[in-house]
């Protein structure tokens, strides 16, 4: 049996050691490049879910607004596992008028009620006072115009890497008005 020179001792332990570090950092970069697609794709999903339930929901109720925003995010508790960028505070949803020209602009004062907008719409398609669209983005809160989230990365030690804050790309999704909480036989505004 042959043994090992007196220099050679430990040479494997140090191998070992040095691939396991590479072999985890590898690790963390590929669970980290998971999470960030979840919260790419996560942002999608949250603004198209959020402007499908705003097109049946009452847009005079603050209250049921909220909901529509929490709802939107998923669990019931209103936050995204795994995504504590995404907040439901975060989620803006904008009432569009359309011009005949195809343009697209938020409506400087909605209608009184649901019944008031489907009379509106019905008298001018293309007035100013008729929600033509409803759209619902992920903004930085706060900001004036709609700007993307940041990202942050689960491990801490990446944002030194990575050179600071990383924005998300802005989520929106437009879709066309429905009922916006119309019912049928209500004519007049409460």
């Amino acid at each position: 049996m042959q043994t090992r020179p007196q220099s050679q001792r430990g040479a494997a332990a140090v191998e070992v050691a040095i691939l396991s570090l590479v072999f985890f950092l590898f690790l963390l970069l590929c669970i980290e490049g998971a999470r960030a697609l979840y919260v790419w794709n996560a942002i999608q999903e949250v603004t198209r879910r959020a402007a499908r339930l705003a097109t049946v929901t009452d847009f005079t109720d603050a209250a049921k607004l909220d909901g529509v925003r929490i709802t939107a995010l998923m669990p019931p508790d209103g936050k995204l596992p795994l995504a504590p960028e995404i907040q439901s505070a975060a989620l803006r949803i904008d009432y569009l008028q359309m011009s005949e020209n195809g343009s697209m602009s938020v409506l400087s004062s909605l209608p009184a009620c649901p019944a008031q907008n489907k009379l509106n719409c019905l008298s001018d398609p293309y007035g100013s006072n008729c929600i033509r669209l409803v759209r619902a983005s992920l903004c930085k809160e706060g900001a004036s115009n709609c700007t993307g989230l940041d990202y942050t990365p689960l491990f801490g030690f990446f944002n030194s890497y990575l050179g600071g804050a990383i924005t998300l790309p802005t989520a929106s999704t437009t879709v066309p008005a429905q009922s916006l909480g119309y019912q049928p036989g209500s004519n007049a505004c409460p």
